[in-house]
């Protein structure tokens, strides 16, 4: 029974429309009893030809993807419709039976003989269908009862949480065996899914073994079920717990008031995410450091302000357990900061969205553990390392918004100052200053340099640029350095061409031609460093104008080089390109081109032979076609894991298909 009942070829439009146009002729003679009669029948072919065989379809492939409540619904639906018609019944039992369910297939079946049209075509499915799950019922062998109780948690381990919702009610033994793999409940995740009523129903037995929690709902019945469930330790090693927008949304002051009486009790947990997209968030920031007493870990996300929750004129204890906090909101200032710092000194961690830049005074005066700072950034940022408070106090890494809104100097330079000698991985974009500013900031900074930095990425605007690079010209362990809009490369190269251990060094928007010769020397001087210790391994230009083939050739000469990346180069040229690949030898194990429209076949093909490269990256290449891809791949020393093509657009689906025949993992975009 495991196919359609109903064929799309049944669904027919000549005879609708054919009714449809005597529909219209009996409305413009104004025939009323024609009119019921074409419409009574239109109706009735609808439901027949097209409606019943669209849901038919529709169950199928639900069945056919393990989504059992809408593949039985559509079923449902057929019945509803059209209760003396055989199909609904026959999709129903061969849904039932598809998931094991034999006897209720066999009830559907009956159901279907007892009420349907005797001369229905689909009665001879429901006869088959009747007898093929009686045959299954009585023979039926329980898979999880019969394996060993090793195996049978293995395959439990496998299941959705929906799936083990559905688990819990097969049988007994499905039961036993689905409460008792304690690994299955360690994270659950709570929906708004039907089967989630089961799993409500079930953590009185299961709660014990769940340890991360996430409640994803509007449904607030089973959210304030889960939260009795909390106050009633049903979850003791629960240590994470995380509330979605769309589960607040729906929290009023009486659910708010539940919910914080309950994580009081909850004495395990140490991480708390939850996220308010309510205008005004009902439980405040104060509401959760004053219940939750023992968090290590918290996110909290408002779309309101958090001046809205008074959480900087409202007294709460001290919270001595967080490390790593970060926030969300419209409008975080040096009010809120302050607060949170002199109410969690032993913060770690603190990451912000929304901040404005006045928040770097209270961090400055109050946040003498921090470690990890994150100002309006994107970037993932790593958490404190637990248990180690003997370490230095200092920050190590700080990292502002990405070019959209520069942090102005006069408010990050003392931060920055204060921490340069502990600080790891810098990441800012600090605003322009004058050149007077630039003279009093070395006045005020006469001894400022990094002393244990290791990556540095910044926007060189005017003045910056040169007081940045001071800091660094020293600096004996700094390996990553990342410039966007550089505005002057010769000062850049004099400041870091005896840099010791520089292995990235990534410069974008590099509008200006002149002075990019400088290159040609800090890459020569690499190429002397690489003949006898570790050199420059990682090359990134992306918008670089003035990148010649005298600075690719440079390049090339640097024996440590492993990776080239190259963005939207306009000096270069494709024989300059080819040049490059033919002079680096075996030692490149990734290059990636992105738009650049003198990339041609024979580029591409170059690459072939390059016996060390083991991931290739296209992006943007409009003069790339299948001959290069296919001569690149059939090359005898082409060795590569992995390839990358997108917005190519004269690669064809056909090339991308024999790429995936010749590469193990192959990406096409």
């Amino acid at each position: 029974m495991n196919n359609i009942t109903l064929s799309p070829n049944h669904i027919k439009l000549e005879p609708i429309q054919q009714l449809l146009d005597q529909l219209s002729k009996a409305l413009k003679t104004r025939d009323y009893r024609q009119i019921v009669s074409d419409a009574t029948a239109a109706i009735d072919l609808v439901l027949q030809s097209q409606l019943l065989t669209l849901f038919d379809i529709r169950s199928y492939a639900f069945a056919k993807q393990g989504h059992f409540d809408s593949a039985f619904a559509d079923a449902q639906q057929m019945i509803d419709y059209a209760p003396k018609q055989a199909a609904g019944y026959a999709r129903k039992a061969c849904v039932l039976s598809m998931y094991g369910h034999h006897k209720k297939a066999i009830s559907a079946c009956k159901d279907g003989l007892q009420y349907a049209k005797t001369d229905d075509k689909c009665i001879k499915r429901l006869r088959e269908g009747k007898d093929s799950a009686t045959v299954m019922s009585d023979m039926r062998l329980d898979f999880i009862a019969q394996l060993p109780l090793e195996l049978a948690h293995e395959v439990i381990l496998q299941f959705s949480t929906e799936a083990k919702a559905v688990g819990l009610t097969v049988s007994s033994m499905w039961r036993k065996r689905i409460i008792e793999c304690t690994d299955a409940w360690n994270t659950v995740e709570v929906n708004g899914k039907q089967e989630q009523v089961q799993l409500v129903n079930a953590i009185p037995y299961v709660g014990r073994h769940i340890e991360h929690l996430t409640i994803n709902t509007a449904d607030n019945t089973i959210c304030l079920a889960y939260f009795k469930h909390i106050k009633s330790e049903r979850f003791p090693k629960i240590r994470s717990l995380k509330l979605s927008a769309l589960t607040t949304k729906e929290f009023d002051p009486a659910a708010a008031r539940t919910s914080m009486s309950s994580l009081q009790a909850c004495m395990t947990l140490t991480k708390l995410v939850v996220s308010f997209s309510k205008s005004e968030s009902i439980i405040t920031l104060a509401d959760v450091l004053t219940t939750c007493v023992n968090l290590t870990e918290l996110s909290y996300t408002t779309t309101s302000t958090l001046s809205g929750t008074n959480d900087a004129s409202t007294t709460v204890n001290r919270h001595d357990a967080l490390r790593s906090l970060k926030l969300k909101s419209n409008a975080i200032s040096d009010g809120h900061i302050k607060a949170v710092l002199q109410q969690c000194p032993q913060l770690r961690r603190l990451v912000m969205l929304g901040a404005n830049p006045s928040v770097f005074n209270p961090i400055i005066k109050y946040g003498e553990k921090l470690q990890i700072l994150g100002y309006n950034s994107r970037s993932s940022l790593p958490y404190p390392i637990q248990g180690d408070d003997t370490q230095e106090h200092g920050l190590r890494i700080v990292c502002t918004n990405d070019g959209t809104t520069a942090v102005p100097a006069s408010l990050i330079l003392p931060l920055l100052y204060k921490h340069r000698k502990t600080l790891e991985t810098v990441f800012v974009d600090i605003s322009s200053i004058l050149e007077t500013d630039l003279q009093r900031f070395y006045t005020t900074y006469p001894d400022f340099k990094f002393e244990k930095l290791t990556t540095l990425t910044f926007w060189p605007f005017k003045g910056i640029q040169q007081f940045m690079l001071r800091t660094i010209k020293d600096t004996v362990g700094l390996r990553y350095l990342s410039m966007v809009n550089v505005s002057n490369l010769e000062y850049v190269v004099d400041a870091i061409i005896h840099l010791p251990a520089l292995t990235t060094l990534r410069l974008s928007h590099v509008k200006s031609t002149a002075n990019c010769s400088s290159l040609v020397s800090l890459f020569s001087a690499h190429a002397m460093r690489s003949e006898s210790q570790k050199s420059l391994e990682t090359i990134k230009f992306r918008h670089c104008d003035g990148i010649t083939d005298a600075v690719l050739f440079s390049l090339a000469s640097i024996k440590t080089l492993q990776r080239a990346i190259f963005y939207a180069l306009k000096g270069t040229k494709a024989k300059g390109l080819r040049e490059f690949f033919r002079n680096t030898g075996d030692q490149l194990k990734e290059v990636k081109l992105a738009e650049m429209d003198f990339v041609t076949d024979n580029v591409v093909a170059d690459l072939g032979n390059l016996r060390s490269v083991k991931y290739v990256e296209l992006n943007g290449l409009p003069k790339v076609t299948d001959e290069g891809i296919r001569s690149m791949l059939d090359k005898e020393s082409c060795n590569m894991d992995k390839l990358t093509i997108s917005a190519c657009t004269l690669v064809t689906f056909e090339c991308i298909q024999y790429a995936r025949k010749k590469v193990k993992t192959v990406v096409a975009k």
